[in-house]
């Protein structure tokens, strides 16, 4: 059959695509503009010149924050150098709440990693605080991104009435488990570790809700000390591959390209899924309804010890910067989506290509549970899953 676009969807494309083009030109050329620092650490601020701001950022974060910032001292005209360490959430909580990094700025995957420090750092500090965790000018959500699942075009139709639902581990848990069957065998499936990303730690949070829905009432508090749930996880561990130490972002969906896949399906960040199938057009995306969402968030360490007022009035206006319309087209470029969607600045611009592989504009999202009862999830998991 003959496809015929109409001349409005061939705009729509065109722009897409030069869109695309120009971001990765442009990032090209400022990426270098931007000061790394030697060896990983945090540097002190530059006596008599620009005042530095350290940040530490997650690694699929980065591109974004580096075009941005790049873009911030060219146009702002504040006498500031910005210096970028890539850290993962997770991570990034426990080297600043041990004082081993001392960002000014701290750009998180989720706001339940603000929420974490601010409550861990009091305790530890006899109740002084790092920021103003209900401050908009200390803390402030930037873009957001669903946790997704992506698996291959001949194995989305089995796969999509047990994921595009508001359960989608329990129905992996009927596949894995001799509820259900697949034509190809047991599933596979994967994700990030979560003891040491935000995608990871999102997915044993979407674990723990999905089996209090089913077993405990929806209390995910009494959940993760219910032995029902390390059951639960023993059987969960029979499908799961675990991914080699440090394997992130692209690189995992090249696994799909093989001849025999090592895993079926994969628990992604949108934005990441967006750029795997805009190379790959066998690969489809399933959302579950609702789709738990991660909040990327700035954090200005105001009341660090080792930062000084010029830092943190720098960080501010690179904070209001990285939230203006001229940064959030970058979010959008980036394949996150803004917190507040226009006409104009909307992830319909950039998904135009990939929404017949199932990309979507229009989604129902929902926050994930607690940190502090995800994080007791994550013991068990951890047991069951790595014997630790």
């Amino acid at each position: 059959m003959r496809v015929v676009l109409k001349p409005a969807a061939i705009v729509l494309l065109l722009i897409s695509i030069i869109g695309l083009s120009s971001y990765a030109i442009y990032w090209q050329s400022v990426a270098s503009t931007v000061q790394k620092p030697n060896s990983g650490g945090f540097s002190l601020p530059l006596l008599g010149g620009p005042t530095q701001v350290a940040v530490a950022v997650p690694t699929v974060k980065k591109r974004w924050v580096e075009v941005t910032s790049a873009r911030f001292t060219e146009k702002s005209g504040v006498q500031a150098k910005v210096s970028l360490t890539t850290l993962e959430s997770r991570e990034a909580l426990q080297e600043i709440l041990n004082n081993k990094a001392q960002p000014v700025l701290w750009m998180v995957d989720n706001n339940i990693w603000a929420g974490r420090l601010d409550q861990a750092w009091r305790e530890k500090n006899g109740g002084n605080t790092l920021f103003e965790l209900s401050s908009i000018t200390d803390v402030r959500p930037l873009a957001k991104t669903p946790l997704i699942f992506v698996t291959t075009k001949k194995k989305a139709e089995t796969l999509r009435p047990y994921i595009e639902t508001a359960t989608p581990w329990q129905g992996i848990y009927e596949l894995i488990s001799d509820t259900r069957k697949t034509p190809w065998g047991g599933l596979r499936y994967t994700h990030t570790d979560p003891t040491q990303t935000d995608i990871g730690f999102m997915a044993v949070g979407g674990m723990l809700a999905d089996f209090a829905k089913k077993s405990a009432g929806g209390d995910v508090a009494s959940a993760t000390a219910s032995p029902k749930f390390v059951e639960w996880l023993t059987t969960m561990k029979r499908g799961f591959v675990s991914l080699p130490e440090g394997a992130v972002g692209l690189v995992l969906f090249n696994e799909f390209t093989k001849p025999n896949p090592a895993f079926d399906l994969l628990c992604c960040y949108e934005s990441e899924a967006i750029q795997a199938l805009q190379n790959n057009k066998d690969l489809v995306a399933l959302y579950p309804n609702p789709t738990t969402v991660s909040e990327v968030c700035g954090v200005i360490l105001s009341k660090g010890s080792w930062v000084s007022t010029k830092q943190r009035e720098a960080a501010g206006k690179l904070m209001d910067y990285l939230g203006d319309t001229d940064s959030i087209k970058y979010v959008i470029l980036d394949r996150m989506r803004p917190i507040t969607e226009t006409k104009s600045l909307s992830i319909r611009n950039v998904i135009f290509p990939v929404e017949a592989q199932g990309i979507r504009a229009d989604i129902t999202l929902t926050q994930p549970p607690p940190y502090e009862v995800v994080n007791d999830a994550l013991v068990q998991w951890n047991r069951v899953m790595k014997g630790k």
